[in-house]
C-alpha cells in the first residue's frame, strides 16, 4: 500500500504541475482540468478502491455517519468564522484586496464547464484524490511512536496543501483553517482517510452549490 501511495503522490504532482505547462498551447484550461482530474481519480480508485471500502467499514463502526455529516456542517461554519477573524487581523498589516484569486479562478472555471463536471472536480475528485495524496500518502505510514517525524510530516502536509491552493499570501487565511481541520480529522479517527474525505466532500459541495446558484 505504501508503494501505491508513492505512485499516486508522484502522479499527482506530475499531472497537476507538469501537464499544464506542456499542454496549455493545445488544450483549453477547462478541458485540461477535467482530463487531468479524471485520470487521477481513476488511478486513485484503481490503486485504493479496496482499501477505501475497508476503511469506510472501519469508520462506520467508529461513528454514526449521519451525526458525523452534521458535525461537518458545524466544522464548515467554524472555519467560516475563523476566516473572517483572520482576514480582519491580516487587513491591519497587509493588502488583502487580492485575496480569493484561487476561488475566483474556480468560479470562472465552473461557469465554463458543465455542472456535472464542476461537481465531479470539486466534490468527488478533490476530496478523494487530495486526501489520499496529502493525508494518506504523507502521514499514513509514519510510525506514530516517532513523534518528531509525525510532527514534521504533519506540518509539511499542512504547508504543501495550503500553499498549493494559495495565489496570494492572504489566501493562507482562507485555506489554512480548512487544512488544519482536515488533518485533525485524519488523526482524530486513527488515520482513517474516510473522515477527512467526508468533511472535504461536505465543504466543497457547499462551495459548488454556492458558486453555481448564488454567485
Amino acid at each position: 500500500m505504501k508503494q501505491r501511495s508513492r505512485i499516486l503522490f508522484i502522479s499527482y504532482f506530475v499531472v497537476m504541475l507538469a501537464l499544464p505547462i506542456l499542454l496549455a498551447s493545445f488544450v483549453s484550461i477547462e478541458w485540461l482540468s477535467i482530463g487531468s482530474s479524471l485520470f487521477l481519480l481513476v488511478l486513485a480508485l484503481l490503486l485504493f478502491g479496496n482499501y477505501l471500502r475497508s476503511e469506510f467499514q472501519r469508520f462506520s463502526q467508529q461513528v454514526h455517519l449521519g451525526k458525523f455529516l452534521l458535525s461537518c456542517i458545524g466544522y464548515f461554519l467554524l472555519i467560516a468564522v475563523v476566516r473572517v477573524i483572520a482576514l480582519q487581523i491580516l487587513d491591519l498589516f497587509i493588502d488583502t484586496s487580492q485575496i480569493g484569486q484561487n476561488q475566483e479562478m474556480l468560479n470562472e472555471l465552473s461557469q465554463n464547464i458543465p455542472i456535472i463536471a464542476s461537481f465531479l472536480l470539486m466534490s468527488i475528485y478533490a476530496p478523494l484524490v487530495e486526501e489520499l495524496v496529502f493525508r494518506q500518502a504523507m502521514l499514513g505510514y509514519v510510525d506514530k511512536n516517532n513523534r518528531p517525524k509525525v510532527i514534521f510530516l504533519t506540518i509539511l502536509s499542512v504547508t504543501i496543501f495550503t500553499l498549493l491552493h494559495t495565489l496570494h499570501v492572504a489566501d493562507i487565511a482562507l485555506y489554512l483553517p480548512l487544512t488544519l481541520v482536515l488533518t485533525w480529522l485524519y488523526w482524530k479517527y486513527d488515520r482513517n482517510v474516510i473522515a477527512s474525505m467526508l468533511f472535504h466532500f461536505v465543504n466543497n459541495t457547499i462551495a459548488v452549490i454556492t458558486m453555481l446558484f448564488f454567485l
